[in-house]
């Protein structure tokens, strides 16, 4: 009997020694099963998200197709009805006498067929003690040479859109090469 309780005793004593080193791996096991719980595992999609939302190369892209929008109407002529008011005063020192001169127009361009109508009424005096004269001028213009019937106007506008659709092929393929490169990162990882 005494051997057999010597051996319970040094298994008691060896024991005591273990129990720090058992705690221990006890509380290691049961943090790291804790973390494991609460990992979860980034799919390829979340991936992408955050990849899209912190990355400066995906925003980079974003602002590449802002100007397109804009870029037909800053590149053609504008439409817009134009008004213009000039107004002058005359001193004839000889006369000893003073005369104002005002003008006012309104024009208007017509792109896509390259005609400009413009409206001026002007009104003047003259050197000589004559009353003073005014006119009213309606001018009707289609510049042959330079925008004959606005084919100049519509081949520009086309070719910006050539432009416009070019560009907007390159950013899709950027956007591609950009999602195969997140692709073969999240693979490779």
């Amino acid at each position: 009997m005494s051997a057999a309780t010597s051996k319970m005793k040094i298994s008691q004593k060896n024991f005591i020694r273990l129990l720090p080193l058992i705690m221990l791996t006890a509380a290691l096991s049961a943090a790291s099963a804790s973390v494991a719980s609460k990992q979860t595992v980034l799919t390829l999609k979340s991936f992408i998200e955050q990849a899209s939302i912190k990355d400066v190369s995906f925003e980079s892209i974003l602002l590449e197709q802002m100007p397109l929008q804009y870029q037909r109407d800053t590149l053609l002529a504008d439409s817009d009805i134009i008004m213009d008011v000039k107004y002058g005063h005359n001193f004839y020192l000889d006369q000893n006498r003073s005369n104002p001169e005002a003008s006012i127009s309104l024009s208007k361009l017509f792109p896509y067929n390259g005609t400009s109508i413009s409206l001026s009424y002007i009104k003047s005096s003259s050197l000589l003690n004559t009353p003073d004269t005014s006119d009213l001028e309606i001018l009707i213009t289609q510049p042959i040479a330079n925008n004959a019937f606005g084919k100049s106007i519509q081949l520009q506008d086309k070719i910006i859109g050539l432009e416009n659709d070019t560009c907007r092929y390159q950013i899709v393929e950027a956007y591609e090469d950009y999602l195969a490169s997140l692709i073969a990162a999240y693979y490779n990882w």
